[in-house]
């Protein structure tokens, strides 16, 4: 199936995607605040060429299988870490750009359309906050601790220039997360399309059936 009929702004159609860890193994190198407990965080620049194929078949979705490629490939791919955040910029090489399933990541993606910036960032709250009696407590405190965390996250990385301000978009759990209700949970995929040399960014949330929904994320966020 070729890329052009998975990644796109119409898909109905949740994706699963299967692809490499990250391999850089770096440590923390700055400190940010998960539920008011100070992390340190691996920012690593890993985004690289690799091939993007058909996957194991999953009845009614779609699914994505990522591998590798030293050179060439036909995406770009961006993979992640717990307590990492991942980054690159995309450029002219590759017409799609993929990354990792999200669960708790946040996505952050700005610049310019032609060559955006993008970060995969991981917060592993549930290592932080501990569960008590009340499992709707705990669920507060899970979203209030992500808040904290992607958002001194995202200006850490601006004020030491490894994104820029401007544009700046942001996906976090509490974003795709927000259909929920709905049955609009799992998978949630983060891809992007290459058009006349600028990128768009989506998030495509699936839900029961294999059905999902698709929006954009950049250069302008629509909300689920």
């Amino acid at each position: 199936m070729a890329l052009s009929s998975i990644f796109k702004a119409q898909n109905a159609k949740g994706i699963f995607v299967d692809g490499p860890l990250g391999g850089n193994n770096a440590p923390g190198n700055v400190t940010v605040s998960c539920g008011n407990v100070p992390k340190r965080v691996s920012i690593i620049h890993e985004l690289g060429p690799a091939n993007a194929a058909d996957g194991n078949h999953i009845t009614g979705a779609k699914s994505v299988t990522v591998t590798a490629a030293a050179i060439g490939g036909n995406c770009y791919w961006l993979p992640w870490g717990s307590w990492r955040a991942y980054w690159g910029q995309l450029g002219a090489a590759c017409s799609y750009f993929v990354t990792a399933n999200l669960t708790g990541c946040a996505i952050y993606v700005s610049g310019t359309a032609t060559q955006p910036h993008i970060v995969h960032a991981n917060c592993a709250a549930g290592e932080v906050v501990e569960y008590g009696n009340d499992a709707r407590a705990y669920n507060d405190d899970l979203v209030a601790a992500r808040m904290q965390f992607y958002g001194q996250l995202a200006e850490a990385m601006v004020d030491n220039n490894t994104i820029p301000s401007a544009g700046l978009q942001m996906l976090r759990p509490d974003d795709y997360g927000a259909r929920t209700s709905e049955g609009y949970a799992v998978p949630v995929c983060v891809f992007g399309v290459k058009t006349g040399g600028n990128w768009t960014i989506y998030y495509c949330v699936g839900g029961r059936g294999g059905r999902g929904l698709t929006r954009t994320l950049f250069p302008a966020f629509q909300k689920l």
